[in-house]
């Protein structure tokens, strides 16, 4: 039975009590309130001594042309751009730093530097945290600059391209013009051509009738003449066949010529038509390509971004609050029991 009484008020000495524990804050409130007040003031103090870092912004839109089927289509998919932009950062970031002369870059380009591609539409939206001394604005519109002149090349090639096809296609209906001019004019022959049909077979139908007329008369009045006779049927014979191949030629040859000279027209103005379309396209095309610009300059945010001092003031009064409690009791437990751990054997 004493063995238990003992192990009880062994028991009941070892427990918490909490007014013990209110008491220990109580009696040692002053430098809690003290280390507390000493962590929140260092901690507002390293903030303020840190260098402030700002948002850096931009936005850039990435150029558009039209290919051969009509469609849009970008100079370079934005998340490609965006990639070739992060690599073209470190390349400058790292020749920056390579160079003795030039000031450090108080940031860093893999952690610092954000660049978003949008699913929708060829926007990259960059950003840049950095403090304002140390010329990022000017780093990013370096590096910003480097995409722009690379994307611009490629549509220079495709400028190029698209005036030698404007060129091609304007030679292309001069000629067509001037063969359709041609044609016209060849036309224009051909009906004159028949007018002279026409006039010839009326003169030789004429000049038929007159040596029929003459040799009716010549057989009335030389019978015994019949070499003359001959002679005029020879002529009337060959009258006849040279107004058949007149007549051949006007109801035959010539509307055959007129006939493939109109179908031949035909299909030139359809030719022009369809290189008119197509000059209008590649005129489309050149009018609409755009390349890829800044929609919004690198700016610095008006007020930094970090340090945040409120963020940092409230986690250091909470941590020193702890600190100090956490000292306080410590304290405490050292006076209380300091005899019993420092004690020899």
């Amino acid at each position: 039975m004493p063995e238990r009484e003992a192990d009880r008020r062994e028991f009941q000495d070892d427990e918490i009590d909490l007014a013990d524990l209110v008491g220990v804050l109580y009696k040692r409130r002053w430098s809690i309130l003290g280390g507390t007040l000493l962590v929140t003031v260092l901690g507002l103090a390293t903030t303020l001594l840190l260098p402030k870092a700002y948002d850096y912004q931009s936005i850039v839109e990435i150029g558009q042309f039209q290919n051969n089927e009509g469609e849009y289509r970008f100079v370079e998919s934005p998340q490609v751009a965006a990639d070739r932009l992060q690599a073209a950062a470190r390349t400058a970031y790292q020749r920056r730093r390579a160079e003795q002369d030039s000031p450090a870059l108080l940031f860093s380009v893999k952690e610092d530097l954000s660049i978003e591609a949008p699913k929708e539409g060829g926007i990259l939206e960059i950003a840049l945290t950095a403090p304002r001394d140390v010329d990022a604005g000017r780093f990013l519109e370096k590096v910003i600059g480097i995409l722009v002149a690379d994307h611009n090349r490629v549509l220079e090639v495709q400028r190029q391209k698209f005036e030698q096809a404007t060129q091609t296609f304007q030679a292309k209906l001069t000629e067509l013009r001037e063969s359709v001019k041609s044609h016209k004019r060849r036309l224009a022959r051909l009906h004159e051509e028949k007018a002279y049909l026409k006039e010839q077979i009326g003169e030789s139908n004429q000049r038929i009738g007159e040596l029929l007329e003459t040799k009716a008369a010549a057989n009335i009045q030389a019978a015994n003449e019949p070499v003359g006779l001959l002679l005029f049927s020879s002529e009337i014979q060959r009258m006849r066949t040279y107004i058949e191949d007149l007549q051949t030629r006007l109801l035959s040859k010539v509307p055959e010529k007129e006939e493939r000279t109109r179908l031949e027209l035909e299909e030139m103005q359809s030719k022009i038509a369809a290189t008119r379309a197509e000059l209008k396209s590649q005129r489309i095309a050149l009018e609409n390509m755009a390349g890829t610009r800044i929609l919004l300059a690198p700016t610095a945010s008006a007020s930094p971004v970090s340090p945040n001092i409120r963020l940092t003031g409230a986690l250091a009064f909470v941590l020193g609050l702890f600190a100090s409690v956490f000292g306080a009791f410590l304290a405490e437990f050292w006076r209380n029991n300091r005899a019993r751990i420092t004690r020899e054997e």
